[in-house]
């Protein structure tokens, strides 16, 4: 199930970015990314590691949790950052971390420092690339979202450079205590984060692995297109071009009827959107879903005897149209973050539909229609294409050691990152993992992926990787987490 997001909005962030290091322009300042690691902090600290992490400086508090593996130490952490990394003496919030110390492990084991992208929902579960190498994993939760938040914050401060800072922070504060080689990761805009830590501090770790990492260049990008009209195939295609057909046509007025009644018995009501827009936006996003939650062609209804309740209920298995309404109380807040990134810097995906598009009564139009003035004191941001850009320049350019990994049935494999020339020198390099969502695992990739993989990871840290445990139920997690919709459009999770 896709959650409501809040409203419609997306967003990236505000601040273009000047040449490949040193400070940046606009309101990002003043900030050093060329700022050196603190290589004495913490080394001297002998004892329990809690104890050591505790006297780390401007480590607020440390707990320790009992971790679900009894192999591993559970630490949750809570660390001062500057809200404006350029300004350090002002505003601080809270950055919440979780640690994971295998009991086994010594302190100079590998150390994958991982984000997100969003609330900080990786908890005690280790990482795929964590377990493979033994290692202590850093999970971090990204600035404005879940509880790292200032009180009353300034939405401008919420920016990639920004955010690069506070992980250089953390590589800073933490890398004499944990000794062994870094690398950092992400999975969907937790990859796109990691990159863009790289971008700012290229020293700060040995090595980038960037799961299903997009980058998008407009607010909306094109480029997803053409690339989601080759996933799957032409007989899957046209079945699930069917089932919409019928959700916007013979099923119609059912459909808009039950979404005015699911609103109403949730105590909802439409006022931004019409409930048959909300209808609209829902069904012309399904497919973007089905192929980037890899769902399987067998378990589509049959077009041919479906019923209203039937297709009903496969469609609201997906979304429910009734997110689009208005008066839930308390829960737009989750979504302002992402809506800010989007409509500032990160930019999303464009998706259009043929068999759909001629079936839109009256287009949904997220952008005008966000509710700025509820999430934001201030006016609607503006896109600065200029920042996307410059990543995808260094990445072409300049980056080094760097693994890309894509879904080759993914939406979102449309804006994978272009490595640009010289790859085999620059240790950087690309893999589309045929026929896999936006969700694969090391066990659905092929050996010799696999193998080109470990190879990349036991250069970076030293350590020769193993095959993880396979993960049976993944991401359970996101549904307690924020909603995750821009426009009814998927969100890189």
């Amino acid at each position: 199930m896709i959650d409501r997001w809040s409203r419609v909005a997306t967003v990236l962030w505000l601040g273009a970015v000047i040449g490949c290091g040193g400070a940046v322009g606009g309101n990002d300042a003043g900030i050093d990314a060329d700022a050196g690691l603190d290589t004495d902090a913490g080394s001297s600290c002998t004892g329990d590691i809690k104890n050591c992490l505790s006297a780390i400086s401007g480590v607020a508090s440390v707990t320790e949790k009992q971790a679900s593996d009894s192999t591993l130490r559970w630490f949750a952490l809570e660390v001062v950052q500057p809200e404006d990394h350029s300004a350090p003496a002002g505003k601080t919030f809270h950055q919440l971390l979780d640690i994971l110390v295998p009991t086994s492990a010594g302190l100079d084991a590998p150390v994958v420092l991982e984000t997100t992208g969003y609330e900080e929902y990786q908890l005690d579960t280790p990482l795929e690339v964590t377990s493979s190498l033994d290692a202590i994993q850093i999970a971090m939760e990204h600035r404005f979202y879940g509880d790292s938040i200032a009180t009353n914050p300034d939405w401008t401060k919420l920016t990639i450079q920004q955010a690069a800072a506070d992980e250089h922070e953390i590589v800073v504060k933490f890398r004499s205590l944990f000794r062994g080689h870094w690398i950092n990761t992400g999975r969907s805009k937790g990859g796109m984060t990691a990159v863009f830590h790289r971008r700012f501090y290229p020293n700060d770790v040995e090595g980038t692995l960037a799961l299903v990492a997009p980058i998008s260049f407009k607010a909306p990008d094109d480029r997803y297109q053409s690339f989601f009209d080759t996933i799957g195939d032409s007989t899957c295609r046209e079945r699930l071009d069917a089932l919409l057909t019928l959700a916007l046509g013979s099923y119609r007025a059912d459909f808009v009827a039950n979404t005015t009644a699911v609103a109403s018995s949730q105590g909802l009501h439409f006022s931004t959107f019409t409930p048959a827009q909300a209808l609209e936006e829902t069904v012309r996003w399904i497919p973007w879903s089905f192929w980037q939650q890899g769902d399987d062609c067998a378990s589509l209804p049959d077009p041919a005897s479906v019923s209203s309740n039937g297709l009903w209920s496969w469609l609201t298995a997906f979304s429910e149209p009734s997110y689009y309404a208005d008066g839930v109380p308390n829960d737009t807040s989750a979504g302002w973050p992402y809506q800010w990134q989007a409509l500032t810097q990160l930019g999303w995906q464009a998706f259009h539909l043929n068999v759909t598009s001629s079936l839109l009564t009256d287009p949904m139009d997220p952008v005008a229609s966000a509710n700025w003035t509820e999430a934001y004191p201030i006016a609607a941001p503006v896109f600065d294409a200029s920042v996307m850009r410059d990543i995808q320049d260094w990445v072409s350019t300049s980056a080094e050691h760097i693994a890309f990994l894509y879904g080759g049935w993914d939406p979102w494999t449309g804006g994978m990152y272009e490595v640009g020339a010289n790859t085999q020198a620059r240790d950087v390099h690309r893999t589309v993992i045929a026929g896999q969502p936006h969700h694969f695992f090391w066990h659905d990739m092929a050996s010799s992926d696999l193998a080109a993989l470990n190879a990349q990871l036991q250069a970076w840290t030293g350590v020769t990787p193993h095959m993880p445990r396979r993960i049976t139920q993944p991401y359970l997690r996101l549904s307690t987490v924020s909603p995750r919709r821009f426009g009814g459009a998927p969100i890189p999770r």
